[in-house]
């Protein structure tokens, strides 16, 4: 009896143990939860109470890597949207990596690369933010996360409107668009409005505006969180701008008022720096100087601080056109220094842009050469591979009928005379000597597959080619034949493109086009045509005002995508 109360007494404290534990753990979850709920509603609201809660969550996530990442991927969101700090932002990325090899799912991952690559282009660093959103893509092509790969396609062809490359920008908001279309809970919306944003830089109004009513109808249909409203604003401002952009002033001014005053509501300082200075804009273009400069030095007070952006050298410019209405020139004149020092400045970060495009451009060319070296090689292989295959079996086919027929041969005439006999020797020694010949020609011929088909005499043309063209002078309708055809060698479709690009031209046109491709300047291009500068300007003028373009910049940006 003593036996089973003792027994008894250890199975009650077991299940009493194991309950406690089940309670604590289903604790945790639901503190975890709830904590993530709270800092939700209350993050653009109360920030402090917000940090506390998301701190909380950390704690109860200790034991857990995948809810800790989520908490450091909040908290980086918080540091970078809220309080903006970006330091801070990527301190708890690099801790999120830390956790990583502690888990199996990748997307993890690929959701830290797209959060690192938003800061570090919000830094200035444009090559590597395209370097993790890259990651990413590649990643979730493992995973097949619709939601992470349309936030990974976005982000980068954002990253690429920012560097000029639109074309390469476009293709990957398509991709977003298709994953959106296969999938109908995802945020289609902001999709739209980073296309309208690309469209908005392309000064194409129109497709802007329609992206982003598209947008609009999206958000308002969906419930009314916190989240949702900041999404409306967004989309609003945007609006607003496009609405600024097309001289609707009225409408546009309506619009912003509205948004500022939510922004305003929740502390969005780099927002609310952009809605003043858009307000100052407006105030502007409806001749209200006074409340134009009010707006426009909040925005300024508010960006004074930051690092370079075109908001600030917009609102300098601002601030300066104001003052001049005011008839203030002291003040109009310094902020017109400002103007002109942020000026400089954005050149400068335009021409490391240019350079990082360019070097991305090569790099993609490398890759792609890369690849068809890699595809032409598995080619000839693959070739060679089957070229052996039929040799060989062509060569067992004829050495079997030639075994075969000796066999019958030798049947035939084994009763036969010696000299019949001798005779037959002599014949299967030339027999067998013309199949040595085959099977020597067969080798060689099999050897002569296997080796190196490329060699470097390809490069080295090129660059007699190059050379050629650098050293030519263009002085009789044969010179410029031979010109003609030594450029076709290297630009083979340049003629082509310009024939159908410029539906008007001279022959003058079509050897200055030419000259221009090969970045000769003005002086180089008089005297390899034997012509005066001044002649080379004319023709350079006449051929911009054929193209409807602007300046020389524009001619030779132009040609070169020919």
């Amino acid at each position: 009896m003593q036996l089973l109360l003792f027994y008894q007494r250890r199975i009650l404290l077991f299940v009493f143990f194991f309950l406690g534990c089940s309670k604590m753990m289903s604790s945790s979850q639901e503190l975890y939860e709830k904590y993530l709920q709270r800092f939700a509603e209350i993050a653009y609201v109360k920030q402090d109470s917000a940090l506390y809660y998301l701190e909380q969550a950390r704690l109860v996530s200790i034991e857990k890597p995948d809810h800790l990442i989520t908490v450091y991927l909040k908290l980086s969101d918080f540091y970078a949207f809220v309080k903006e700090d970006l330091e801070k932002s990527l301190y708890y990325l690099v801790e999120g990596d830390k956790l990583l090899p502690q888990l199996s799912d990748g997307l993890y991952e690929a959701r830290i690369c797209n959060r690192r690559g938003f800061v570090l282009r919000l830094q200035g660093h444009l090559k590597e933010a395209i370097k993790n959103y890259k990651k990413a893509i590649e990643i979730v092509k493992i995973y097949d996360n619709d939601r992470v790969s349309i936030n990974s396609h976005v982000k980068l062809a954002s990253a690429l409107v920012e560097l000029g490359l639109h074309e390469e920008a476009i293709i990957y908001f398509k991709k977003a668009l298709d994953l959106t279309e296969k999938n109908p809970k995802l945020d289609k919306a902001f999709v739209y409005r980073k296309m309208s944003a690309y469209y908005t830089k392309l000064k194409a109004y129109g497709e802007a505006e329609l992206y982003l009513l598209e947008a609009l109808k999206i958000v308002t249909e969906r419930v009314p969180t916190l989240k949702q409203q900041f999404h409306l604003v967004l989309t609003n401002t945007e609006i607003a701008k496009v609405y600024y952009y097309t001289g609707r002033y009225n409408e546009a001014l309506q619009t912003a008022l509205i948004c500022a005053e939510w922004v305003e509501k929740f502390k969005k300082k780099k927002k609310i720096a952009g809605l003043h200075l858009l307000l100052g804009q407006i105030y502007f273009e409806l001749k209200q100087y006074e409340v134009a400069l009010q707006y426009a030095q909040k925005s300024y007070d508010k960006l004074q601080k930051s690092m370079y952006s075109s908001n600030k050298m917009n609102c300098t410019y601002l601030i300066s056109k104001i003052y001049e209405q005011l008839h203030d020139y002291p003040k109009a004149l310094s902020f017109s220094k400002k103007y002109q020092q942020l000026k400089e400045e954005a050149l400068l970060m335009k021409a490391q842009k240019e350079f990082l495009k360019e070097k991305y451009i090569s790099e993609i060319q490398a890759k792609d050469e890369k690849i068809k070296i890699v595809q032409q090689e598995a080619k000839i292989k693959k070739l060679q591979t089957i070229l052996v295959i039929i040799l060989a079996v062509v060569l067992f086919g004829v050495v079997f009928f030639l075994y075969k027929r000796r066999k019958q041969f030798l049947l035939n005439r084994i009763a036969q005379s010696t000299l019949v006999n001798k005779k037959i020797q002599h014949k299967l020694t030339k027999e067998r000597k013309k199949t040595v010949q085959i099977q020597n020609e067969l080798d060689a011929y099999v050897r002569l597959q296997s080796e190196e088909l490329f060699t470097e005499k390809d490069q080295e043309t090129f660059q007699s080619t190059i050379q050629k063209l650098y050293n030519f002078k263009i002085l009789t309708e044969d010179d410029w034949l031979t010109f003609k055809s030594l450029f076709q060698h290297i630009y083979p479709h340049f003629f082509k493109s310009f024939k159908i690009s410029v539906r008007s031209y001279s022959m003058g046109d079509l050897k200055l086009a030419t000259l221009i491709r090969l970045n000769f300047n003005t002086k180089e291009i008089a005297n390899i045509l034997a012509i005066s500068p001044e002649s080379v300007r004319k023709g350079k003028y006449r051929l911009r005002k054929k193209m409807t373009l602007t300046s020389e910049k524009e001619l030779q940006k132009f040609i070169h995508s020919l």
